[in-house]
Order: C-alpha cells, then structure tokens, then sequence
C-alpha cells in the first residue's frame, strides 16, 4: 500500500496511523528546518525509528549532503528520476526492511533488549524484557531504568558504567536486577551508545542476557567449596582466581584481590620447615604447581603458618582440570593427625 502526503502534517498522522515500511521525501519541496523537525517527529514514534527514509532531490551528491547535514537520512535518489534505477533501489530496500524485520522479532523474542533516552527514561523494550522484569510495557515506557534495579547493587558499577557510555565507549558487566514482584535475576549486560548521524548521543541501548541459573549454579559450587574444611584453590595460567573461604579463615587476608595484591603466588606462604616439605624438595626455578604435577605418587606437603603464626601440616595433591586452563589442587589440613603420630 502507498500513501501520499503534500504536507508534513499529513505524513506526520500518516506515520501515526499507518505500518510503514519505507519512506520518500522530497527534499526540494521544504526547507531546512521543516526537514530537520519533521525527521525529528518520525523518530519520536517507535513504528518509525528504524524505517529507511529515501530524499528525493535535484542536488548534486556534494550539495545534498550539505543540505541533509545532522539528518538520519538513509539514502537519496537524484532528480530526474531513472526508472530502472528506482525499481532496483526498492527491491534492495525489500530485501533489507525484511532482514530488519527477522532481527527485530530475534531481538523481540530472545533477548532482553531495552533503550532509554539521554537521561535513562526508558522509550523501547522487548518482549523478553517485559517478561523477565514483570512489568507492562506501559508501565515501564516513559519510567526510569532504575524501576529494576537492585538496591543491593554497588553504585560504583552504575557510576562506572554511565561514566564510560557518556564516552561513547561500551560497557559489558554483570548486573542484579529486581522484578516487580521482588524477585532477583542476574544479567550479563552490554550497554552502549546510540548516536546520531551527526555523532551525538540520542540514548542508550542494552542488550542483556539472563545468567540467573549460571549464577545460582556458581553460588551452589562456592558453597560446596565453603563447607570444606580443606584449602581449595583454582589456578589459572599460574594465578590464583579462585578459593574457598579457609584462606581468608585462616591467613591473614581480606579476600582474594587482597591475596592476589600481597603475593604472586601461594607457594610464598610455604615454610622450609623439614626435608620433606615442599618448599625445600622443589628444583631452583620449578614452579610449585608443575612440581606436584609430576610427582603424583609420592606425598607432598606443604608447612604454612596460619594469622596466630600456627603452623599447619598440608598434605598437597593437584585434582586435575576444571576447565581447558583451570586446575585444582585441594590442601588437605592434616596438622592433628601429624601431631598424633608424633
């Protein structure tokens, strides 16, 4: 179907009440700043936003884009018309709005996708997104993004993250949202600019995941991990990036970046206390993890002093790969049953 407008006020309602696929303006028949006012009004309705517009104008290429400069314009076509030509552009634009119509129903069905404009006042939602946070679109069009935030959440992480789009950059990051009803969900966010053609910020766009279950299933391992009264470490590349609670239970540190900040490894913390600790038994220049690699028959201990400068006897053994580079190894505590032989 093709409608025809001889004002902007015409295309305007037209716009409003009708599915619109494609547009053609005339670019010669306005001026400048009706032309910027009237794109302006089309991009305000959602059925629009994303609708190539086509200018049709007598300019030559150089003059056109100095006419146009600042608008969203998609492409132009030169008076006096080629027939060919504009046959081709409209089944290359067929081919294209239909493409952006799969995109837009991947998004709409499968991902939680909102954008909001310059002061976080949310103006698009997909259907993933009203499902997850529980809200109607209504509700949550012309609210503020923080309608499912949660209060637990850092404020650092929001400060960090306007900071960094406000820049024009992306910001990628976990993020704990609240539904309506309370509930919490985890998301894995990427959040970034929408600019205008003239490079200035109109909003923001997040494309965001649902790492609820992943989450949970983390936390389920960590506590596991927690209820042993073992040391457990998870090692990758040569830095630990994982551990139970025992290390900061029993040493002297706040938590791992602490650890990580104070010592490049844990084999810093092993006393040369006997011939058959580890420390002494480990060749010049061996790391710690490739040792016990290579010696798995054989007992390997390790002596470490705890925050009361305690000593603790640990029996060490490497448990093999969690991940393509991840290892644990798992210190076994067996101070009183040393001392009891003793």
């Amino acid at each position: 179907m093709i409608y025809e407008a001889s004002t902007l006020e015409e295309a305007g309602n037209i716009s409003k009440d009708k599915s619109i696929n494609l547009i053609f303006f005339d670019l010669d028949a306005h001026d400048e700043g009706n032309v910027t006012n009237f794109i302006q009004r089309l991009q305000q309705h959602l059925t629009t936003d994303s609708i190539p517009i086509v200018f049709l104008t007598e300019a030559k290429e150089e003059a056109f884009y100095k006419k146009v400069s600042g608008l969203s314009g998609y492409d132009f076509i030169q008076k006096p018309i080629d027939k060919n030509m504009f046959i081709l552009k409209l089944h290359n634009y067929s081919k294209i709005y239909t493409n952006m119509q799969l995109n837009t129903n991947v998004i709409n069905d499968s991902i939680i996708y909102s954008e909001t404009d310059t002061q976080g006042i949310i103006t698009k939602v997909s259907e993933h997104f009203i499902k997850i946070s529980g809200y109607t679109q209504e509700k949550l069009i012309g609210n503020s993004h923080n309608i499912i935030h949660h209060p637990s959440m850092p404020k650092s992480i929001y400060t960090n993250m306007c900071k960094t789009i406000q820049s024009g950059l992306s910001w990628t990051g976990n993020i704990k949202n609240r539904n309506k009803n309370g509930a919490t969900y985890m998301v894995k966010a990427t959040v970034y600019p929408i600019l205008h053609t003239n490079g200035e910020i109109v909003g923001y766009g997040s494309m965001e995941h649902d790492i609820s279950k992943e989450m949970m299933e983390k936390q389920r391992y960590k506590n596991i991990l927690d209820a042993q009264s073992s040391l457990i470490v998870i090692i990758t590349k040569g830095i630990i990036t994982y551990t139970n609670k025992t290390l900061f239970q029993d040493y002297n540190f706040k938590n791992l970046a602490d650890f990580n900040k104070r010592h490049s490894s844990i084999s810093e913390l092993f006393e040369p206390y006997n011939a058959e600790a580890l420390m002494p038994l480990m060749p010049d220049g061996v790391p710690w993890l490739d040792y016990i690699k290579e010696h798995k028959s054989i007992n390997i201990f390790a002596y470490m002093k705890d925050k009361h400068s305690k000593q603790h006897i640990y029996r060490v053994v490497h448990r093999g790969k969690i991940a393509s580079n991840q290892e644990i190894v798992v210190f076994t505590d067996i101070t009183q049953i040393q001392e009891r032989i003793q």
